[in-house]
């Protein structure tokens, strides 16, 4: 951390637009750096040009980091991942509940690019979170069904339906 942090961002640029992006050893160490804009950039930049392969543990850090301009980052590059997402569903998850609204609607925006498994055990987690995590999850559901072209969606009308109702716990 020797350099400013608009010196190191604009290094993960060059390198992004230049070379392919940053490694995920890099990636890793900047998971750690005390910069929130740093970590964005670092985040974005695996998702603008992944390495092959990426682990995707590096991107656990991130989706689990305390700001949220970082979680929405992290968010936008896992929208952009297909495969075995299994390690990330938890954090996820945990994005659903976000106190932030732009970490929810990132969140949701991941759902429609989840299998079937994948979309059950996030949907399944969030749930359990509460009412606001299952509410945002619904959204990417609906998301999730245009793209497959299904234009009515009944679990939104009945989750819609039981919230407008006030059947369920109210979050204290």
């Amino acid at each position: 951390e020797q350099q400013q942090p608009a010196a190191r961002m604009r290094a993960i640029d060059i390198l992004t637009d230049l070379f392919g992006g940053i490694p995920s050893t890099a990636a890793e160490i900047l998971a750690t750096a005390r910069s929130n804009e740093l970590r964005a950039r670092a985040v974005w930049s695996l998702g603008a040009k992944p390495p092959h392969p990426l682990p995707l543990d590096v991107l656990v850090p991130y989706l689990n980091d305390n700001d949220a301009y970082v979680r929405r980052r992290a968010l936008e590059t896992v929208a952009r991942l297909s495969g075995n997402l299994s390690v990330l569903l938890p954090s996820i998850a945990r994005c659903m509940n976000d106190d932030d609204r732009q970490v929810r609607l990132a969140a949701a925006r991941v759902v429609p690019g989840l299998n079937s498994a994948q979309f059950k055990e996030v949907a399944d987690t969030a749930r359990r979170i509460n009412w606001k995590a299952a509410l945002t999850t619904t959204l990417g559901y609906v998301w999730r069904t245009q793209a497959q072209n299904q234009a009515y969606n009944a679990y939104a009308v009945d989750l819609g339906k039981r919230i407008l109702e006030g059947k369920h716990p109210i979050d204290r």
